[in-house]
């Protein structure tokens, strides 16, 4: 048996599951839906990097499952370039659970969100310029190969990590480890403006329903997953962030859809 469970807001990490899924001939899972956390055989865990951590929904994922009948364990992260150490953050949940990653494996693909979590003077105010027709190009050519290669080490069992854990070759920085003390939950401030249309996608893709749309969409909880979906599936780009009120495009995987999303509810 081999599992592949993943959670993805603009389509990334969905995209990888789903060609890995072919490559490895897992079943694949959205976390979000699983009822049954009693995991068996190989399982993969796939999500995109959050503030260089984990997802809440992925973390609330590895809390409610009991790893004791998985006979091998591996996650691939994806990112933007620059994704800190999750690894070792996942690693060290996993170790509560009494078990520890066999393999680790990430994806570099196009950002989904100009940072708006982010004080002013850390946020990328030129976002949009990645998300051009060539750069998106090159990013799938770039992700076709990268599955190709963990696909193969995943097919071969690949246990890269955890032997260079064992070495002590992996371990995390004090940096790191403060960054996981103090990453908290910054509130997420999105705005609407009047070209919405009142269309509702942004409340069918919110993947933590945290948003109600009457005429125009109201964020009526506070919790948030950072994935930025209803930002970037609006189709009159009439949702932006704090600092950020372009509307110079909007970002998702290219063969992703937004049905496809709203799905893992």
């Amino acid at each position: 048996m081999h599992t592949l469970y993943y959670f993805s807001g603009t389509g990334n990490s969905m995209h990888v599951s789903l060609e890995l899924a072919k490559r490895t001939k897992a079943e694949v899972k959205p976390m979000l839906k699983e009822k049954d956390f009693r995991l068996e055989g190989d399982v993969g865990l796939v999500f995109p990097i959050h503030m260089n951590s984990l997802p809440k929904p992925v973390e609330t994922f590895i809390e409610k499952s009991d790893f004791s009948k998985v006979t091998y364990l591996y996650a691939v992260s994806t990112h933007c370039g620059i994704p800190g150490k999750p690894e070792h953050y996942l690693n060290d949940i996993l170790m509560k659970k009494n078990r520890t990653l066999d393999d680790y494996h990430s994806v570099k693909m196009i950002n989904n969100t100009p940072k708006g979590v982010a004080p002013k003077f850390l946020m990328r105010m030129n976002w949009e310029e990645d998300i051009t027709k060539e750069k998106v190009e090159d990013m799938i050519r770039c992700t076709d190969v990268a599955i190709e290669e963990i696909a193969y080490r995943i097919n071969n069992q690949s246990t890269d990590f955890k032997e260079e854990r064992i070495r002590g070759n992996a371990k995390p920085s004090l940096m790191n480890k403060l960054l996981w003390k103090i990453k908290g939950s910054p509130k997420l401030e999105f705005k609407v403006d009047h070209s919405c249309l009142g269309c509702g996608l942004c409340e069918k893709v919110c993947l933590a329903q945290r948003i109600k749309v009457d005429k125009n969409p109201q964020w009526i909880k506070e919790e948030c997953y950072y994935c930025y979906a209803c930002f970037n599936f609006c189709p009159e780009q009439a949702i932006s962030v704090k600092h950020y009120e372009k509307k110079n495009g909007r970002y998702h995987y290219p063969s992703i859809t937004s049905e496809q999303i709203a799905n893992q509810k």
